[in-house]
């Protein structure tokens, strides 16, 4: 497909070199700005491995928009959208979101969420234009202190492994309030993805924790991290993620994280952990 001298392709699995170009792009589009882009490239968790989610528009040779739909649901998915600078107000962002909607709407995926940082002078003149409603926000969070104080106490924690699987997916579905099969799918999924480590936390006999750790970008994402209810509120979850922040390697890659803002237990725990806010992902209905 071109349009007034651009070509759009799209993906559900791109090869190496094709990323590295998307993370170019976000990168230049990032540098210096504070804002980000919120571009995933995390389709190995999509629901449908057939579904097309890179969405992208070339000048020639040159990767100068890019559009992904994060879809771990079946009925739903996001789009993220990053145009270099120079090549804005040229209908590549329209182009690249209506062809993001029509594979949605191609399976049938119902909600359609559109996500922008909230420091975006470009990204919300867009977003007022083809969205109906506010959402909330995801706030992206930094630990840019050095690493927690170490927390003795009683959870031990280790890697997952397949065996830990079913209970990996109660444990997120009862924290989360999804149903099990859609978590036991998503854990599933989470488990054979490339640069993700899964991590259990045990108190006694009893699993009580799950999270997965992530590296790409130059960064290294914490994901998915729940603690079965029947044993929140007892400082579990704080010794679990201090300890698998300890666990990591010492190396240059910054460390982050993402978490609702509905979600207060969550937030106040990052804050107390020493994660501060670097953005405010507004999440909206298109």
């Amino acid at each position: 497909m071109c349009k007034e001298g651009f070509e759009f392709v799209s993906f559900n699995s791109p090869a190496a070199d094709v990323l590295q170009e998307i993370e170019a792009l976000v990168e230049s589009v990032e540098d210096g700005t504070g804002i980000v882009s919120a571009i995933s490239f995390d389709h190995v968790l999509n629901h449908d491995k057939e579904m097309d989610c890179y969405f992208l528009a070339y000048t020639g040779k040159l990767l100068v928009g890019a559009a992904t739909v994060f879809a771990p649901k079946a009925d739903e998915g996001e789009i993220a959208l990053c145009v270099h600078a120079d090549h804005r107000r040229c209908g590549i962002g329209s182009a690249l979101l209506a062809n993001a909607i029509e594979v949605l709407d191609r399976y049938r995926v119902a909600s359609r969420i559109l996500i922008c940082d909230a420091k975006s002078i470009s990204g919300a003149s867009f977003v007022r234009t083809r969205a109906t409603t506010e959402l909330f926000s995801e706030y992206t969070m930094g630990l840019s202190r050095g690493l927690p104080a170490y927390v003795e106490g009683d959870v031990a924690v280790r890697v997952a492994t397949d065996t830990d699987v079913p209970r990996m997916a109660e444990i997120c579905a009862a924290a989360y309030g999804d149903p099990l099969a859609e978590s036991r799918q998503f854990i599933e999924t989470s488990m054979i993805a490339v640069q993700r480590e899964g991590y259990v936390g045990s108190v006694g006999t009893d699993l009580v924790a799950v999270c997965f750790i992530s590296t790409s970008a130059g960064a290294r994402s914490v994901n998915t991290v729940a603690v079965d209810p029947r044993f929140q509120g007892r400082g579990y979850g704080r010794e679990f993620l201090t300890k698998i922040l300890h666990a990591q390697p010492r190396d240059d890659l910054k460390v982050v994280l993402d978490v609702n803002s509905t979600n207060a237990n969550a937030f106040r725990l990052y804050l107390r952990l020493g994660f501060e806010i670097q953005s405010d992902i507004r999440y909206y209905r298109v």
